[in-house]
């Protein structure tokens, strides 16, 4: 129960209604309408902005990347440099955008545009990243980051280097909906290109956390270097820490998911 507003004297508020408080049992009782809960309006402001958005803005860095992508959307057509808008079966609006060039710096400025541009409710960041030859992962298999760790961040001092990485979360909603997906498997059946090293299974989706930076890393053991502090790491990029940096900095907060395929082991023979 609470206070009444108002205007209401004595009312009682009980669930979504304003009642009097207990009177004879030939007294009437007042029972006045009360407004929304605060919660319930909230999600029919979302509803009402999201109408008419697009739905999502999907990012890539390389040619390959983009090549692969525009084969698996219905046809696209050009609205800009780098920018194809397509229909999703369902009439959800996507738009296709390919950075130009990699790295972290670029998908920031990018990312940044497209949020102010076009409010999109998603941003998804898709293509190859490398991964480890260990814990059952191989070529071909899927990565989607929980989490996105800038691992470059550093200070240093003397002769040691002081690393100060940063961690964004993903959102929630997406890797809990890509978790339905990998549980159906039916995603499998339109995946055209096989592993190199096929499974009776196809291809497996790993989710955790996703190193991200600005160097093109082929060096053994180097992913292994931060485990001791994220045992859930799973690859390495160099785009999606510039992607959330733009979202955790936008006012319109879209949500954010990366899908990757790993590609390399990130050592010698990338």
């Amino acid at each position: 129960a609470a206070t009444a507003p108002p205007g209401k004297g004595s009312l009682l508020f009980v669930g979504n209604s304003y009642r009097a408080p207990p009177a004879a049992a030939n007294e009437p009782r007042e029972i006045v309408e009360a407004p929304l809960p605060l919660v319930e309006k909230d999600r029919q402001a979302m509803v009402e902005r999201n109408q008419g958005r697009l739905f999502a803005a999907v990012l890539c860095a390389v040619e390959r990347e983009f090549e692969a992508l525009m084969r698996a959307i219905p046809p696209a057509e050009p609205v800009r440099h780098n920018q194809y808008h397509a229909t999703l079966p369902d009439g959800r609006r996507i738009l296709v955008c390919r950075l130009s060039s990699m790295g972290n710096q670029q998908a920031a400025i990018a990312a940044t545009k497209l949020i102010h541009s076009h409010h999109p409710q998603n941003i998804l960041l898709v293509g190859i990243a490398g991964g480890f030859p260990s814990d059952d992962r191989r070529l071909g298999d899927i990565l989607i980051a929980d989490q996105v760790v800038a691992y470059e961040l550093a200070k240093l001092k003397g002769e040691a280097v002081e690393l100060r990485p940063q961690a964004y979360r993903s959102s929630f909603e997406l890797v809990q909906a890509a978790e339905a997906v990998a549980r159906k498997g039916e995603w499998l059946t339109r995946v055209s290109v096989q592993p190199p090293k096929p499974r009776p299974a196809g291809s497996d989706l790993h989710i955790g956390t996703i190193l991200s930076g600005d160097k093109v890393v082929a060096k053994t053991g180097f992913l292994e270097t931060f485990r001791a502090a994220w045992t859930t790491i799973t690859g390495i990029e160099m785009e999606a820490a510039g992607v959330m940096t733009a979202v955790h900095l936008s006012s319109h907060q879209p949500r954010f998911i990366m899908v990757k395929a790993i590609c390399d082991y990130a050592d010698e023979a990338k």
